[in-house]
Order: C-alpha cells, then structure tokens, then sequence
C-alpha cells in the first residue's frame, strides 16, 4: 500500500506541529528588526539542530506568516544552499533572489524604482561571470545603463567600478577599446551584494535573507585543507550580518562551530516527544486515501507507530521509517525486525549490514558521541570503511571543524541495541 502525497522531507509550514516557543521567538526577533526605522541596520539570527530535528520547517513557517504582513516593503529571500556547493553559488542564488522579489513587489506597488531591479539585474548579471574580458563584461552591463539614473545611494555602482573597474558611463565606442580580463572573484562580490542591500534599504525597503542548510555547502570533511577552504566560504557568505538585513541562518548542531560571535541570537531545536510526532504523522495521513487512513486506525499499525514514535530521535527520522515500513507492508510487531533489515538493504545497500550493527553498537547510547578510534575499532581498523560509513552519513562528527569524536545518524538510531526496535541478527 503506496502513500499519494506523503513526502518525510516536506516542509510545508502547514505541517509544523508545536514549537510554540520556537516559532514565538523567531517571529518577535524578527519583527522588531521589520519595525525599525532610519539609518541601515540588520540583525542576525542562527537556528541549530540534529539533522531532520525541523529547522527548516519552523523556519519557514514564521517567514510565511511575517510575509503576508509586510510584503508590501519587505523582500524574503530564501536560499537552500544544499544546491549551491559552493560560495559562489550561493551568491548568485541571493542576487538571482533579489531580482524575482523586487520583481514581483514592483509589478504589485509602484514603490519600487525601475532603476533599482535594473542594479539587481546588473548584479545577477556579473555573478555568473567568472574571468572575462573587460570588453565583453562591459557589453553585458551596458544594457542596465538606466541604472545610473538610481537616486540616493547608488552604493552598488560605486562598488563595482572601484572592486572591477566596471562603468556603465563608458560608450560604445569605448567599450570596444577595452582591452584586458576582470576577475569577478567572491570578495569582491560579497561587497557589491552588500552595497545592493544598501542601495535597496536606501529606498526604504527592508530584506529578510534565509539560508538554509548552510552545512551542506560542501560535506567533506577528510583533510584539515579541505575543512579550512569550506571555513572561508562559510565564513565569506556570514560576512552578511553585517549588511542593513534580517540574516536567519539554519544549520546542524555539528556546524554551528562556524557562527560568528556578533550572532548573539541562536536557539537550539530540542528533539520533540513522541505525541508531537504521532501529531505530525496523523496531520500528514489525514489527505491520504481511505484505505491508508483505514490501516493507520488500526490499533496494532498505532501501536507500532508509538513505538517508533518513542524511539525517533528526530521528526524526519520518525517519519522516513513509518514511511519506509508501511509501503512495504511491515509496520507490524512481527515484520519490525525484517521492515528495518530491508530498510537497510534498500538505503545502504553497498554498506555491510554485519557493518552497521558493528558501528551502532560502538555507540554506548544513541546520542552519545565516541572517538574517531572508537568507529574505526568497529570497522575492524579498516580505514575505506570508515570512510565509507562518513561518506553515508552513517556517522555524523560532533564537531565538523575537528572531528576527532562522531555520533550516530538520527535516521540510524533503529539500529542501536539500546532502542531495542531492530534485534541483533547474527
């Protein structure tokens, strides 16, 4: 029996259940920086957690509903930086962002000046250039020349003339004079995004910038280099809270070691009770078919969803195993065991499950972290599976900056004795 709509990673905020405090507190925080008036200024704000513990959820939950009361001068930009890589990425997705909102705010009030999406457009423009002539860089910028008529700041003309030697008073004819390259590198990025925020507060609009899932800008955390590259990355795109925006940053609780200082406002998402996640599953279940809402009426489907409900670490990790167990008909007391060995077959299947259990059980307790050596006795000192078990997420570094101690993946938990969900098969 298959589910229509039932997705675990969905994060439609019309599926957030409790987190009153949570969302009271992100709600306020921001709505006093959208009540402020005068000189430029920003506030940053930092929700961490275990993967899946729902971040995301929360979060667009409040921005939804700050939207719909200050749309009118208010620009909401969300990035998922899971597609992004790298900084670069994630800076032309804000400036592709700003374009959209400005776009859509000006079609519905005529409060947006055409000049100012033209510098938007400008720098969405540049920020898929990376080394190109300076002729060909200016042919492609002449045509938001109507940009300069901007009144006020004009802070991103300003920024790109003196980081890239880019003017858009130049003529044709001597743009096609121009010899040598121009180099759009990140800083210099970074700062002409920064002038386009002040450029967009001097019109009197304010800009609510959201990024999520920062820690998966890049995962590899195997060498020191490879951790100090990803660190000035992270650490370039951070730079924002400086910039006269909203800032709201979702990260896992093994990133948050990257965080700024100057964040002084962070909060920390707490695993939810198991009647929160049998809330969760019945608000999702509830659209479905009658047939699959006729199976989860049955009182020994409840029991079992209890049971896993009491175990979950996380609402994602509840969610993708009932999802898991009940299309594969195993959501009962007798199949458990076979439901997770199948589960483990399906989504680790180049992983040995005699492996698994060997890692899970290194674990003194699910939520425990142990040292790098600890896992690597489990693997048998065998440094590819250790790699391997890294590379699956299987386990998670407590620190991603050093991570000489690991934890078990949420979504492993099933495995652990302590759980006592799956039985040892050997």
């Amino acid at each position: 029996m298959f589910f229509d709509r039932f997705d675990p990673s969905d994060n439609d905020p019309r599926h957030l259940v409790g987190r009153d405090r949570d969302r009271r507190w992100l709600r306020e925080l921001l709505s006093r920086y959208l009540g402020l008036e005068g000189p430029p200024t920003g506030r940053a704000v930092c929700i961490s957690g275990e993967k899946g513990v729902g971040k995301s959820i929360l979060t667009r939950s409040v921005l939804e509903e700050l939207r719909a009361d200050h749309s009118s001068r208010t620009l909401f930009l969300a990035v998922d930086c899971r597609s992004c890589h790298e900084r670069r990425g994630v800076l032309a997705a804000v400036a592709n962002a700003i374009v959209r909102e400005l776009d859509s705010l000006r079609r519905a009030t005529a409060d947006v000046p055409g000049p100012l999406l033209a510098n938007a457009q400008l720098l969405s423009t540049i920020a898929r250039f990376d080394d190109v002539s300076l002729q060909v860089a200016h042919e492609q910028v002449r045509q938001y020349k109507v940009a300069t008529e901007l009144s006020g700041g004009r802070n991103l003309l300003g920024v790109l003339k003196l980081q890239f030697g880019l003017s858009l008073e130049l003529t044709e004819k001597q743009v096609q004079s121009l010899s040598g390259a121009v180099r759009f590198d990140d800083q210099g990025l970074l700062d002409a995004l920064d002038a386009l925020f002040r450029d967009i507060r001097g019109q009197g609009l304010d800009v609510v910038l959201y990024l999520d899932n920062i820690d998966e800008l890049r995962h590899e955390y195997r060498t020191d280099e490879l951790r100090e590259k990803v660190r000035r990355d992270v650490e370039g795109i951070l730079s924002l809270t400086r910039s006269p925006i909203a800032l709201v940053l979702n990260v896992r609780t093994y990133y948050s070691g990257v965080v700024p200082r100057e964040i002084g406002n962070r909060r920390v998402l707490r695993p939810l009770p198991a009647d929160a996640l049998c809330r969760i599953l019945e608000q999702r279940v509830v659209g479905e078919r009658d047939d699959v809402r006729a199976a989860f009426a049955d009182p020994v489907t409840q029991g079992v969803v209890q049971q896993l409900a009491a175990c979950a670490p996380t609402a994602l990790a509840f969610l993708r195993w009932v999802k898991f167990l009940f299309e594969d008909d195993l959501l009962t007391p007798e199949l458990l065991n076979e439901g997770f060995e199948t589960f483990l077959e399906s989504y680790y299947a180049s992983v040995e499950v005699d492996a698994l259990r060997a890692v899970a059980k290194a674990f003194p307790a699910p939520h425990h972290l142990v040292p790098r050596e600890t896992v690597l006795d489990a693997c048998e000192r065998n440094q590819a599976i250790f790699d391997q078990m890294q590379d699956r997420q299987v386990v998670l570094p407590g620190d991603f900056w050093n991570p000489t101690r690991f934890a078990l993946d949420p979504e492993m938990h099933f495995l652990h004795p302590a759980t006592c969900l799956m039985v040892d098969g050997s």
